[in-house]
């Protein structure tokens, strides 16, 4: 008994006539991988250098994997011809969101050791939290409540000559009322004081501002006794951040042989799927 093979060239054709479109969403898949594989290390990096409060600000959700510190902006296609794909970090969201979490946002500083600037236009001094003090307990952990600039309600007293006790400073207005001055400035923003002689800054919950020859700037401290008192706030002048997140790197060391090893992966698994099929359809 004879057995004969009959090969139809026509349908191998048109298996081998796909291939390089095959090809081409084989390299979009390898990218895509390799886009998700940076994203991870990205999350990975922020981890082992930050404290993060914020975890779905940070790193988004599990179905929505993202947040501030690694987004995928840009997702390659082959239907839309991107070839391509982008990874952010820090920056504002796509739209120019003006969320206040977003502007004051110090991610991408970290990057390129920006200057720590403050966030109240015209200030020359910001205002530092003592970590492991009351405001901030510890690294992990947000400001306190009752210690937020809002709370303490820190307010100008001033003593008049020849008067023993301490009036509030007040200033007058278009509506003829007096107000007490204030840290809050205009829209809630932080007006840092300067050291005024004669003036005294006090707040809620037993909290004023010093100045002192070690901190010139000022200091909010808190009197817990009759003479114990503890720092809470620090007045700063700017500075620049340290260097610690190294983003760029992180990206191109985790594309560095994964996406050569995800491109041949998927190659071969095209190869040889297109191959099974023409053989079967040939015969």
């Amino acid at each position: 008994m004879n057995i004969a093979l009959k090969w139809d060239q026509s349908q191998l054709d048109v298996f081998t006539g796909q291939l390089p479109k095959r090809l081409t969403y084989a390299t979009v898949n390898a990218l895509r991988a390799t886009q998700e594989r940076i994203q991870q290390a990205e999350f990975d990096r922020a981890r082992s250098v930050f404290a993060i409060r914020k975890q779905a600000f940070f790193f988004g959700s599990s179905g929505r994997p993202g947040g501030v510190a690694a987004r995928l902006t840009v997702r390659p296609s082959v239907k839309k011809g991107i070839a391509y794909a982008e990874i952010e970090g820090g920056s504002l969201p796509k739209g120019g969101d003006e969320l206040s979490s977003y502007r004051r946002l110090l991610y991408g500083g970290f990057e390129t050791g920006a200057e720590r600037k403050p966030f109240t236009p015209g200030a020359k001094s910001l205002a530092v939290p003592r970590t492991g003090g009351p405001a901030r307990p510890t690294s992990a952990s947000g400001i306190t409540p009752e210690l937020t600039f809002a709370k303490m309600r820190l307010s100008a007293f001033y003593k008049p000559p020849g008067r023993g006790k301490q009036l509030k400073l007040t200033r007058n207005t278009r509506s003829r009322k007096n107000l007490g001055v204030g840290l809050m400035g205009e829209y809630g923003r932080v007006a840092l004081p300067s050291h005024d002689k004669g003036i005294q800054w006090k707040g809620q919950n037993r909290t004023f501002i010093a100045f002192t020859a070690k901190r010139p700037l000022g200091a909010v401290l808190q009197r817990t006794g009759k003479d114990t008192l503890r720092l809470v706030w620090l007045f700063a002048r700017p500075f620049n951040l340290d260097q610690r997140l190294e983003f760029v790197k992180t990206a191109e060391a985790a594309a560095a042989g994964f996406f050569r090893e995800e491109c041949e992966r998927q190659v071969q698994d095209v190869l040889e799927h297109d191959a099974k099929k023409a053989l079967r359809a040939a015969l």
